[in-house]
């Protein structure tokens, strides 16, 4: 079921793919949008009608691979206390009850898979006769 889903899901998004990119000329313009974008100008999207406008992304600043890990609302709570301090323990309340729950997940994954391993080394093929 799941990949009769996946292969509609992919049909309907090629039937929306702009035609315009898929010819010679849309390649052109794709390289020339990506050459512009790399010399930090300001490029319409070649391929929608609406007035998009592509912007080369802002420079990363100095904790950007750090920051990356949490969410916004994670580095606005831990800045929220009063004064120039940070409260880091509301940085760890999301990795650590991901931690609990995946901990709980584990325990009956390793069970369902140790009751099944003797089914697994079966050699008993089970066969649909209708």
């Amino acid at each position: 079921m799941l990949p009769a889903f996946s292969t509609i899901l992919a049909v309907i998004a090629l039937y929306f793919y702009p035609k315009e990119a898929l010819s010679e000329k849309g390649h052109e313009q794709l390289l020339e949008c990506i050459s512009r974008l790399k010399r930090k100008e300001v490029v319409q999207d070649p391929f929608t009608s609406r007035k998009n406008l592509l912007k080369i992304p802002a420079p990363p600043g100095p904790n950007a691979g750090l920051m990356a890990y949490f969410w916004d609302i994670e580095l606005y709570d831990a800045l929220k206390v009063s004064g120039d301090s940070v409260d880091y323990s509301s940085l760890m309340t999301r990795p650590v009850r991901a931690f609990v729950c995946f901990a709980f997940l584990l325990i009956p994954g390793v069970v369902i898979f140790m009751l099944g391993i003797k089914d697994l080394g079966s050699t008993r093929v089970l066969r649909y006769r209708p």
